[in-house]
């Protein structure tokens, strides 16, 4: 044991220049991605030039998040590859892209993580690379890229630019969420803008990608996460351009291509302020669409135009009887025509619809009721 306790106590002394053993230099990790370069001790950057899907659109935009007569190079398309999916404190950001809009084209930049301490050198060069001016347009950035940027940031010392989101997981939700389901990046790509990957890797193997670079300096796996990622960049680029194209066209009064939720974009224009939207919908409207129907009259109905709305209204109920229709015909008869028996008429139809009390929820079914009770009395007193 003397020995041993010897030998720890040799280990700590002490040493003169000369008697020190000389110290081991940590080789480099290889960096052999093709068109990546140093930009630090362990950052590195690839940067490329494509066309920009942005290029000839008629801005200003007209999606949520952005301002009238916003201008395309405020624009920063941002995407991250983590060490973990789920954010949080443990997880590091080890790959972040951001691409600009300038002209005609989209300037795409990778900026790698090659090992754990050069993360303040990944930090400060975001922090030069964006700006509180900027326009963040992200998927799913709101609830994942950002936070865990934020984080970062305050970790190392520094502030996050706190520039405006514009999150297209939103507005891709209402736009398609109702024709394709869940709506990842990965099926909006495949199912609306008609992109197909191959020989993508799966997001949920990249961590596990990554920290096995780390543990054995083998860049080979990662040209795949990084080609994975440039395409998430692009894909946002063409996303935000491909609903801009159809919410353009629609304001104009001409018929979008391509399959989208017509209520949706009729109300998402109306939200923007898009007077035309309401003639979309109604368009809609008269094609069939009978949520676009509801959202149009609705509309009118509170804006006092119960002309229009009525219209809408009668075409529903004369089509098939709609109980929507049906329901606010009633009301307008009964509180602003107030013409009880001809709403009193349309209620006794709903009600001796084959199946339809037992269709309804039950406190649907029990308005409706109240309302025939109601009219019921109202009529008796007139006659």
């Amino acid at each position: 044991m003397a020995d041993r306790l010897g030998a720890r106590l040799e280990w700590i002394r002490p040493r003169s220049r000369e008697e020190a053993p000389p110290r081991a230099e940590t080789p480099r990790r290889p960096s052999g991605i093709e068109g990546f370069r140093p930009v630090g001790d362990h950052l590195f950057l690839r940067e490329e030039t494509l066309a920009s899907p942005l290029a000839g659109l008629a801005l200003p935009l007209v999606l949520p998040g952005l301002a009238p007569g916003e201008e395309a190079s405020r624009l920063v398309f941002l995407d991250t590859e983590t060490t973990g999916l789920s954010g949080g404190a443990g997880s590091t950001a080890f790959l972040v892209g951001i691409a600009r809009a300038d002209g005609e084209r989209l300037v795409v930049k990778q900026l790698f993580l090659e090992d754990f301490p050069g993360e303040r050198e990944l930090v400060e060069r975001l922090e030069r690379e964006l700006s509180e001016r900027d326009v963040l347009v992200t998927f799913n950035g709101k609830a994942f890229d950002v936070p865990l940027l934020r984080t970062r940031f305050i970790m190392n010392g520094r502030r996050f630019p706190e520039a405006r989101q514009l999150d297209l997981l939103y507005a891709s939700r209402r736009l398609w969420k109702a024709l394709i389901g869940p709506c990842s990046l990965r099926s909006i790509e495949e199912r609306v803008l008609g992109i197909e990957r191959s020989g993508d890797v799966p997001s949920f193997l990249v961590p596990e990608i990554y920290l096995d670079f780390l543990r054995t300096g083998d860049p080979s796996g990662l040209r795949t996460v990084f080609a994975h990622h440039r395409q998430d960049i692009v894909s946002l680029a063409r996303l935000l351009a491909h609903m801009e194209g159809i919410a353009a066209a629609a304001a104009r009064g001409s018929a979008p291509s391509g399959r989208f939720d017509r209520e949706a974009l009729g109300r998402l224009l109306v939200e923007r302020g898009v007077e035309s939207g309401v003639a979309f919908l109604e368009r809609a409207a008269s094609s069939g669409d009978s949520r676009a129907a509801r959202t149009a009259s609705l509309i009118h109905k509170r804006r006092g135009s119960y002309d229009r709305a009525l219209a809408i209204w009668r075409e529903l109920w004369e089509r098939s009887e709609s109980l929507f229709g049906g329901i606010e015909l009633a009301k307008y008869y009964e509180h602003a025509a107030r013409q009880p028996a001809e709403a009193l008429k349309i209620v006794e139809r709903l009600c001796l619809a084959p199946g339809r009390l037992a269709s309804m929820g039950e406190e649907e079914r029990a308005g409706l009721l109240a309302r025939k009770a109601r009219l019921e009395r109202k009529t008796r007193r007139s006659d």
